[in-house]
Parts: C-alpha cells; structure tokens; sequence
C-alpha cells in the first residue's frame, strides 16, 4: 500500500507538471511531447487501477441508490470535453427513473471509460450516443435490469478484436497513447457489480457496449417506490 501510494504520487506530479506547462505558451511541437507526456502518465494511473481492481475478489459494495439519468447529466460538461469538437455527443435517456445500487464514483468511471473507448474508435470523427433504459431481467430470480448503451459511428470491430476485447493490456493501437484497459476496466466493475457486458459491432458499422445493471431493490423499473 505504501509504494503505491507513492507510485501515485509520482502520476500525479506528473500530470500537474504537465498541464502547467500547457497552460504556457510553447512552440507546437514542444506542446505536442507535453500532450503525450500527459497522457501517458494517464494510462499509468489507468494500469494501477486497473491492476487493483483485478487483484480484489470481492463483489463491489452497493452504494446508495443513484440514478443513471443524474449521473449522465452531471458528466454531461466532462463528457463533451472528451469528446472534442471533431465528434459529436448525443443522448437519449429513459423517461423512467433509472436507479442503481452502485458507488456513484464507480458508475462515472464505467460511463466516461465507455465513452472515452468510443471515441478512440473515431479519431477521424463521428457520432457518440449515450442511451439509458429499462429491461426485464433475463430470469425470474433476478431484479430488474437498467441499461446504459454507449455507441459509436466508427469502423467496428473485427471477430477477432472483440473475442479479445476484455483481456487485461489488450489495444487495437500501437503506442502508448491507448492503454486498452478501458473496456477492461468497466468489466471488472460490472461483473462485481453483479451485471454483464455486451457488445453490438459489425466491421465499418460502429459499435455499440451495453451495460447491464441490477435495479435498485426497492424501486420499480418505472422509478417508483
């Protein structure tokens, strides 16, 4: 516990140093190294938590109840921010109220790592569509179930890429500009969380990651007590 709090610190040096220096006035090319310099101190700090989360056996704790639409609107300035001016940011949300029991912190990791992965399948730019809903869940024995979908409009993927999209340190990039935890990542949470993942893509036809949550227990699926 104690290296890593101090491998933590260092990351977080790291990344301060950097974003003070883009604050500054420098050259591009100099602005440019200081860019990659900042996100690759952000994949470490993505590897750390990524390690520690998969060296847990635990289930995720249940937080207080939330709600997905909330959460959503609240990242809504982080998101655009992410998604840059070359792609857009679009949102369908359910009518209902969509409630989980599940940390609020690990639930805004799980939707900016969805979009984040969304938009490094569109460097050229596209369309990110975030869509929360409602469905039965797929047996009796299980509560209700709340979905938020996370889709793109870039070039899908392959069989292969996506029967190894779950693996620890898996990217479809070279470079250490892409890390390949992000899908990773939310898995780990979701899976603990007791939900699923799922995944519609189709070569040059976008992508689309489905995440299935438990409903909170005492609210219906149509937001009431």
């Amino acid at each position: 516990m104690r290296c890593q709090a101090r491998f933590s610190n260092v990351l977080d040096s790291i990344v301060s140093c950097a974003e003070g220096l883009l604050e500054c006035e420098l050259p591009l090319s100099a602005e440019r190294r200081v860019w990659q310099i900042r996100r690759t101190a952000h994949q470490a700090q993505d590897w750390m938590q990524h390690v520690l989360l998969f060296s847990r056996h635990e289930r995720v704790r249940p937080g207080d109840p939330v709600n997905v639409n909330d959460v959503v609107i609240r990242l809504t300035s982080l998101l655009r921010q992410l998604v840059g001016s070359e792609r857009a940011l679009t949102f369908t949300l359910s009518a209902s109220s969509p409630w989980l029991e599940l940390d609020d912190v690990l639930l805004e990791q799980v939707i900016v790592n969805l979009v984040a992965n969304a938009c490094d399948a569109m460097p050229s730019g596209g369309i990110v569509t975030i869509t929360t809903s409602n469905r039965p869940a797929p047996d009796e024995a299980s509560r209700h179930q709340i979905v938020i979908s996370v889709g793109d409009t870039g070039a899908g993927m392959t069989d292969d890429v996506k029967a190894h999209i779950f693996d620890p340190f898996f990217g479809t990039k070279s470079g250490a500009g892409h890390s390949g935890l992000g899908l990773t990542t939310v898995f780990g949470i979701v899976d603990r969380a007791g939900g699923t993942v799922e995944i519609d893509t189709e070569a040059e036809a976008g992508t689309t990651v489905h995440v299935a949550l438990p409903a909170h227990s005492s609210i219906d699926h149509d937001g009431t007590k």
